[in-house]
């Protein structure tokens, strides 16, 4: 085994690797999630998690309830105290935040956002016992006040973020967050390394390169250096944007109630509401999260585009943060 050490949320994560694919799962992690390498002990504060990579996992005996599917081809099992993920060519056992996996070798010759959606899924999986929990939600930071953008694919969250990173805000994330209570709130950390767009999005924002994979239309890559150079690993965040794509020249924001804001929550966290003790801790992490948070509607216009300046400041405005 080859023994690999990383920092993730908080999180020591220790991943006992098989040598014979050792090189390919770390390239995989390293394209795909935010992971220091060099583990700093100080930053230890939500637990320990690992996986251990193995020949095989004995097929499921007793009783488990399942499946829920939470992807096209992959499903979670649960009994008391261990989850189970299954596709086509891989598995995943966890008991607590620790899990075995095993990948065929079929998995590797696999597409690449099914091996990224199996390794995603599996890590949230070891997570949730340690109370980190994923939203489907990009974020964004300025004046220490943390902007999570939340919506389906295709909301208009990445083009969003992308305008707001060229009038000089902090990048956290695209399109998934980890979700925690912290000592000033819910926090919310960085989960992806990779951005992700259709089309030729990245053509109107020059400090995003191309990306270098491609499946199913969609461009994948690391920010570029104007995202970078802001990074930050989480925030707390003051302020929701439920995204959605308007055929205006302006954007809008339309101020939401706390409840319409934790109904649409929960609607971007649904992947993994699949335990009834792991749903209720995340529903009462999202209404935390709404009671924390001013909450809007964001009708997202043109103005994404091609008036960058004016957008950022309808988001300022909301947040209350000083101009940058």
């Amino acid at each position: 085994m080859a023994a690999w050490r990383l920092a993730l949320c908080g999180v020591e994560f220790n991943l006992d690797l098989k040598p014979g694919t050792a090189s390919q799962t770390r390239a995989l992690w390293e394209e795909f999630l935010v992971a220091d390498r060099v583990f700093d002990d100080r930053r230890a504060v939500n637990g320990h998690a690992g996986f251990r990579f193995v020949d095989v996992i004995p097929a499921r005996r007793g009783r488990w309830s399942g499946p829920f599917q939470i992807a096209n081809g992959l499903d979670i099992w649960r009994r008391p105290g261990e989850s189970r993920l299954e596709s086509l060519h891989a598995c995943l056992q966890a008991r607590g935040s620790h899990a075995e996996v095993c990948l065929a070798d079929e998995f590797w010759q696999g597409p690449i956002r099914q091996q990224r959606q199996f390794l995603f899924s599996g890590v949230l999986l070891t997570l949730q016992p340690l109370g980190l929990h994923g939203l489907h939600a990009n974020g964004v930071a300025t004046g220490g006040c943390g902007v999570l953008i939340c919506g389906p694919s295709g909301s208009g969250k990445t083009s969003a973020t992308l305008s707001l990173l060229t009038q000089g805000w902090r990048y956290l994330a695209d399109d998934a967050v980890a979700i925690c209570a912290g000592g000033r709130g819910v926090e919310a950390h960085a989960l992806r390394r990779s951005m992700s767009w259709r089309g030729d999005a990245w053509r109107a924002f020059p400090g995003l390169r191309p990306g270098r994979a491609r499946f199913a239309g969609e461009q994948m890559a690391p920010p570029g250096r104007q995202a970078r150079d802001r990074w930050v690993t989480r925030c707390v965040p003051r302020t929701l944007l439920f995204s959605e794509v308007a055929r205006t020249s302006r954007s809008r924001l339309e101020p939401l109630g706390q409840t319409e804001a934790v109904l649409r929550l929960v609607k971007q966290s649904a992947g993994l509401l699949t335990g009834q003790k792991s749903a209720e801790e995340q529903i009462g992490l999202l209404s935390h999260l709404a009671g924390q948070a001013s909450s809007y509607r964001l009708l997202a216009g043109r103005d994404v585009y091609a008036d960058p300046p004016a957008f950022s400041a309808l988001i300022m405005q909301a947040t209350g943060a000083v101009p940058i």
